[in-house]
């Protein structure tokens, strides 16, 4: 489930792009902001696969747009340095700045054609899903290497100090001295978040949320795993308007 970050100050443009968005055939989450500062904030809060930014025409006085100061900011962060960027404006004084310093993936003119709009995000998505296809990650137990294939992987739990990785065959195998946090990294994978303290889940393979009773059913009669009281929030944000 890939998830795009949308910045763009004006509500009017904003709902338009949102709306060629989600014409999209992929199942994507829309995460849509109208200033830098919350963008900046979901995005360290939310694993982001593309960011698509509308850089306005400078104001009198001010040398570099908010919406420019907030993608180096997303560049400076470790996680974000290699993340697709498209930008969408009208100022042409940028495009040097954006290709050679914050590592543009696409440029697009404003206003920005309902077609080629959709055709550069889906090439986006294409080629971000063509990377992760069949990737594995591997832990020792006992002196023996396991490796398991990622888009297998239906949630982790932490019990008593020990993960244990449940897949979509059914089978649980124990991940012993590997952190949550370890985990996570060694994922390195917006598809897998923490929605408990002890719990990492796989979006891909999420059905439902019950914010009530905070619970999350997974796909194919899979069980159903707790979220978090202060993991509420940001799961709600995760899965945007698709549950």
């Amino acid at each position: 489930m890939k998830k795009i970050l949308l910045l763009e100050d004006e509500w009017e443009s904003l709902d338009r792009l949102r709306r060629i968005l989600f014409e999209i055939n992929e199942k994507v989450v829309i995460l849509a902001r109208n200033n830098a500062k919350d963008a900046y904030r979901c995005a360290v809060k939310v694993p982001i696969d593309l960011f698509i930014v509308d850089i306005t025409l400078e104001v009198e006085g001010e040398h570099i747009p908010q919406e420019l100061e907030f993608v180096e900011r997303v560049r400076n962060h470790p996680k974000y340095e290699f993340t697709p960027i498209l930008f969408i404006t009208e100022v042409k004084d940028t495009l040097l700045y954006t290709y050679d310093k914050l590592n543009c993936y696409k440029f697009i003119d404003k206003p920005a054609d309902k077609y080629v709009f959709k055709k550069v995000v889906e090439d986006s998505l294409r080629f971000l899903t063509s990377i992760k296809k069949n990737q594995m990650i591997h832990f020792q137990w006992n002196g023996i290497i396991y490796r398991i294939e990622k888009d297998a992987i239906t949630y982790i739990e932490m019990i008593d100090d020990r993960l244990y990785i449940h897949t979509c065959d059914r089978k649980v195998r124990c991940a012993p001295y590997i952190t949550m946090k370890q985990m996570l990294e060694k994922l390195d994978d917006s598809d897998f978040v923490k929605c408990h303290r002890s719990t990492i889940v796989n979006l891909n393979y999420v059905r439902s949320i019950d914010t009530v009773h905070r619970t999350i059913q997974l796909k194919n009669g899979m069980e159903k795993i707790g979220i978090g009281v202060t993991y509420v929030e940001l799961m709600e944000e995760v899965l945007g308007e698709n549950y």
